[in-house]
C-alpha cells in the first residue's frame, strides 16, 4: 500500500513539475487537491492501522483504559505538552509505543490539539504495553497528567484552580 502511494506521489509530483512549464493554471489546483487526498491516504495507513505485530500484547485496550480517555479526552487534548522531545522518546528503541512512521506524522502537525487528538488515536490502536509505556514517558514530562489515564474508569477529573 505504501509502495502505492509512493508511486503516485512521484506521479503527481512529475506532472506539477511539466505543468509548471507550460504554465498550465487549471492543473496545479487539480494537484494539489489530489496531493491533499494522498495525505488523507498516508494519514490512514500509518495512523490509523498498526504497523508490526509485538509477541504477547494485549489488544485492544480494556474497557477502563478506554473510558479513561473517552472521559478525560478533552482535558487531554488541551493539556498534553506534545513537544519534539516527548514524541521522539514515544518512538525511540527503548519505548516503542509508536512507530517511527507515526512519529514523523506527528510532527508534522503545526497545531497542538491537533497533534495530541492524532497521538490518542494512535495510542487507542496500539497494545496495552503500548499504553503503559505512554504514560511512563508522560510522567517523565507531565506526572500530573497520568492521574487522569491510570485511575478507573476516568474517575479523575482535572480541577481549575
Amino acid at each position: 500500500m505504501i509502495l502505492f502511494v509512493s508511486c503516485i506521489i512521484s506521479e503527481v509530483m512529475s506532472q506539477k513539475s511539466q505543468c509548471e512549464k507550460t504554465r498550465l493554471s487549471a492543473l496545479p489546483c487539480n494537484i494539489e487537491c489530489l496531493m491533499m487526498c494522498l495525505q488523507a491516504i498516508l494519514y490512514f495507513v500509518i495512523v490509523m492501522t498498526d504497523i508490526g505485530v509485538e509477541f504477547g500484547d494485549v489488544r485492544p485496550l480494556g474497557e477502563a483504559r478506554m473510558r479513561a480517555l473517552t472521559v478525560n479526552h478533552v482535558h487531554l487534548l488541551d493539556l498534553i505538552d506534545s513537544n519534539p522531545g516527548f514524541v521522539s522518546e514515544l518512538a525511540s528503541p527503548t519505548v516503542g509505543c509508536i512507530t517511527r512512521e507515526q512519529r514523523d506524522y506527528l510532527l508534522n502537525i503545526g497545531q497542538p490539539r491537533e497533534r495530541n487528538k492524532n497521538l490518542l488515536e494512535c495510542l487507542t490502536r496500539r497494545s496495552v504495553a503500548n499504553f503503559n509505556q505512554f504514560t511512563e514517558v508522560l510522567s517523565k514530562y507531565q506526572a500530573d497528567l497520568v492521574a487522569l489515564l491510570v485511575t478507573d474508569g476516568g474517575e479523575t477529573f482535572l480541577l481549575c484552580e
